[in-house]
């Protein structure tokens, strides 16, 4: 959002902390984290991750680097997004729900 638009930029790379905010947006975690993850570098998250990288932490899709790290302004590899994906697709088969709210919810849109 610049300037009270919104851009795609579909040909940019993602950093991480775009990317955990999108599967944020696609699970709609019913109950939100409160805890703020140790990443060493947590400082550098401006105001509006920081719950992403809550809520992605404490449903265990997301950990920190090595060094525990989380480096959300990286850009991420193919490897780090396939694992985005696997880990949202193995919460996905283990809470149904889930899926069946996202999809009452599209087709609710498709109505309009």
């Amino acid at each position: 959002l610049e300037d009270g638009q919104v851009f795609l930029r579909p040909y940019e790379p993602l950093t991480r902390l775009e990317a955990i905010a999108m599967l944020n947006n696609t699970i709609k975690p019913r109950v939100v984290s409160v805890t703020t993850p140790d990443y060493t570098d947590m400082y550098l998250v401006p105001e509006w991750g920081i719950s992403y990288i809550q809520n992605m932490t404490a449903y265990g899709l997301l950990q920190g680097y090595d060094d525990n790290a989380l480096r959300p302004f990286a850009k991420i590899t193919r490897a780090q997004a396939a694992e985005m994906i696997h880990q949202t697709m193995k919460y996905n088969e283990a809470h149904p729900e889930v899926k069946e709210e996202l999809e009452n919810e599209m087709d609710k849109k498709m109505e309009y």
